[in-house]
């Protein structure tokens, strides 16, 4: 068990980065070995991608988390300039409890979390995560999802190098939710609803209606131009 969270588009603001915050700390009740995030800006140069990113994940709750954060990786966290941050709260089920097994995972292709258990052969790896996105890196999305087993379990969300896009799916075995601001460019997005609404309503933002992500669907969401998105 794990908590996803995070916040997509070119309208975050300063309220916005205090809802991840607040979601960050909700989640910690999906999990408190580790905790980390990626904040990044998707940028085109020639024919690739570039996130830009940051990534910061550390052995701690995310209070402590929080604490300890140093300036650089305070302002990465802070930075509205940025059009995505995408958080995990990780409660050890596999592998080692270390920095390198937190999340999210940084490879070649993609930069992003999971909850949940597959049964890959994650010898080499740090964690069954750190082996799903190695192969979601290396051979992609669906041709990962089509070797798992009937009994994995996961919810995925993540940046896309090769097409500058967030991708958010998950299967029958795990929940996501996700809504938007009613006039400006962001998704919010948490595992459980009730934290997503609590984070939302707690600052006073006013959404319509939070949606659940059919089964195995990889959504696509443009953090450019978030009406621009597939599946």
């Amino acid at each position: 068990m794990c908590g996803l969270f995070g916040i997509v588009g070119q309208g975050i603001c300063k309220e916005d980065v205090s809802i991840f915050r607040d979601l960050m700390i909700f989640n910690a009740v999906r999990g408190v070995d580790a905790t980390g995030f990626v904040s990044g800006k998707a940028e085109k140069t020639s024919k690739v991608w570039k996130a830009n990113h940051r990534v910061v994940k550390k052995v701690a709750d995310p209070i402590y988390f929080l604490q300890t954060l140093e300036k650089n990786e305070e302002d990465a966290l802070d930075n509205v300039f940025h059009d995505f941050k995408l958080g995990h709260t990780r409660w050890r089920t596999t592998g080692e409890n270390s920095a390198a097994a937190a999340q999210p995972f940084l490879k070649d292709n993609v930069i992003g979390t999971h909850n949940g258990t597959v049964h890959f052969d994650y010898n080499g790896f740090n964690s069954d995560s750190d082996r799903l996105y190695s192969m979601i890196s290396d051979i992609g999305i669906k041709a990962t999802v089509l070797q798992m087993k009937e009994q994995d379990g996961y919810a995925l969300v993540f940046f896309d190098k090769t097409t500058g896009m967030i991708n958010i799916l998950r299967n029958s075995k795990k929940a996501l939710w996700f809504t938007y601001h009613p006039t400006r460019q962001v998704l919010y997005y948490s595992t459980e609803i009730g934290m997503l609404r609590a984070a939302l309503d707690r600052r006073g933002i006013k959404y319509n209606e939070c949606y659940y992500p059919e089964t195995n669907w990889s959504y696509t969401i443009n953090t450019q131009n978030l009406k621009d998105h597939g599946k």
